[in-house]
């Protein structure tokens, strides 16, 4: 128990990763724990996790961004090469908030029903939880195996779309929900690398019954 209590509280998110590639035998770990492991209603695992190749990266690149005013992707974003644009900085002037971590050496793609398939009887609130209970438990597989992550919710959904087919062997489609990324970490993603993770919200609510 302590174990884990020590993985759980000294887990950090990272901006950059280090050039070195997750050992095989440590990716197979990974991707066998993200198989079906965490809780599902009814066993309703209507997510997919894919790994994401190292030949469709660079085209996903340019729509993994988050912007901090709403409006028009960033015409020289769109148009710089993923290695030139972690190199070029000043994408902040350009509205662009770039998500360094999706270079890591290991990144999952967390993908949902898409079309057709989105009116799915379990709900997208409990999917939402079943896909957060996963990604939670392959961060702390990859952080017991002395790796770390990132989560990345942020990006052009409408861009990767464009840019991506995501289906399965019954056509079904799919569009991409959340990715995590995984290496060794080089670069925290903490303003404060010190601060404490614990902040009070716990047993903080008063709970008392409504007066008819």
């Amino acid at each position: 128990m302590n174990e884990y209590i020590n993985l759980a509280n000294s887990r950090r998110s990272w901006s950059f990763f280090k050039d070195i590639e997750v050992p095989e035998e440590y990716e197979k770990i990974i991707l066998e724990q993200a198989n079906c492991i965490t809780p599902a209603l009814a066993d309703n695992y209507l997510y997919r996790i894919d790994k994401i190749n190292y030949e469709i990266k660079p085209k996903m690149w340019h729509y993994m961004h988050s912007t901090y005013i709403p409006g028009p992707p960033n015409v020289k974003f769109l148009n710089t090469p993923m290695e030139d644009a972690l190199k070029t900085g000043g994408w902040h002037e350009r509205n662009i908030c770039i998500n360094s971590h999706f270079t890591a050496p290991l990144v999952l793609m967390i993908s949902i029903p898409f079309g057709e398939n989105e009116n799915y009887e379990i709900g997208k609130d409990t999917l939402n939880i079943q896909i957060g209970l996963s990604m939670w438990h392959i961060a702390m597989v990859a952080q017991s195996l002395g790796l770390n992550s990132t989560f990345l919710r942020s990006f052009d959904t409408a861009g990767l779309n464009k840019t991506i087919s995501l289906s399965d062997e019954n056509s079904k489609l799919y569009k991409p929900w959340a990715f995590i990324c995984i290496g060794y970490g080089k670069t925290k993603k903490d303003v404060d690398p010190n601060r404490k993770k614990h902040l009070n919200i716990v047993n903080t609510l008063t709970i008392e019954p409504r007066q008819s």
